[in-house]
């Protein structure tokens, strides 16, 4: 009863939330692209940097989140507000990685927490900035970069579509039949049932 709860729940946000980015993607209003994707991403990046601080270890949550969010109002002015400037958004986004290190390791450097292993803190933040926000860009670039060979919503939509239905089939076929663990050390819950599924 109780697993069936949760994955009714976990099925209902799902749908729900990605029929806001669906919608939203479909009329083409491209700031509110940015806004939903960024959005999900900053809720996303939290909850990851939250797993961290649940195994006791040390993260610049706000740092990372504050990079991922610049990430997509550099996305934003390059691609929306600016399309002139678009051919530079990559110099922007390095610019942003190289200026991300240099402010965690300053952080690392002068921070004062005495529960901090500098190297894990700054890598772990700084994984949760590529790991998250700017892999959860790629929607907005297929969205908004132009490209000869597709209309850029059927693209989203294609690849959303695929990454819900895999995340479905190995949520459901991991429920009903998992039994033997995936890799119980990094995640006890997965299993090879759910991998195939």
């Amino acid at each position: 009863m109780n697993k069936g709860r949760g994955w009714l729940a976990r099925s209902s946000s799902s749908v729900v939330l990605w029929i806001v980015v669906l919608a939203v993607i479909l009329v083409g209003w491209r700031t509110g692209e940015i806004l939903a994707v960024a959005g999900f991403s900053a809720v996303a990046q939290w909850e990851f940097y939250r797993m961290q601080e649940r195994k006791g270890l040390a993260v610049f949550k706000g740092l990372g989140i504050a990079a991922g969010l610049l990430l997509y109002a550099i996305l934003w002015f390059c691609w929306v507000a600016h399309p002139a400037t678009a051919a530079t958004f990559r110099i922007w986004e390095e610019a942003l990685f190289v200026l991300t290190v240099v402010v965690l390791l300053l952080r690392v450097v002068f921070g004062s927490r005495g529960n901090l292993l500098p190297l894990e803190t700054a890598g772990l933040t700084l994984l949760g900035v590529v790991y998250v926000p700017f892999l959860f860009s790629f929607l907005c670039r297929i969205a908004l970069e132009p490209n000869n060979y597709s209309d850029p919503r059927v693209a989203v939509f294609f690849v959303i579509l695929v990454t819900k239905l895999g995340d479905t089939g190995a949520f459901v076929a991991g429920s009903l039949f998992g039994k033997h663990r995936l890799l119980p050390r990094i995640s006890p819950h997965k299993t090879w049932e759910g991998l195939a599924g």
